[in-house]
């Protein structure tokens, strides 16, 4: 992950839950996880879903630039708002 995305996989600042499962019982922790799935927190809205095709696109344009040769070192930052 850091190569990648310039984090560290074991923050867990980057997490919205973390729960250590040798200590929680399993059923537990799924329970955990479906409540704050269906948390207003984490309800659907338009903006989110914009969000996640912004993120999308940005993503394959990356990912474009990475697979042609001549664009494939270049490093860019994308911010993207208000794809379809």
């Amino acid at each position: 992950m850091s190569e990648h995305f310039a984090v560290e996989w074991g923050d867990p600042t980057l997490y919205d839950l973390t729960i250590n499962t040798e200590r929680v019982p399993v059923s537990t922790a799924v329970d955990m996880v479906v409540g704050l799935a269906r948390s207003r927190e984490f309800t659907e809205t338009p903006a989110s879903r914009q969000h996640l095709l912004d993120l999308a696109l940005a993503a394959k344009v990356r990912a474009a630039l990475r697979a042609n040769e001549p664009t494939s070192a270049v490093d860019v930052t994308l911010d993207v708002a208000g794809s379809e």
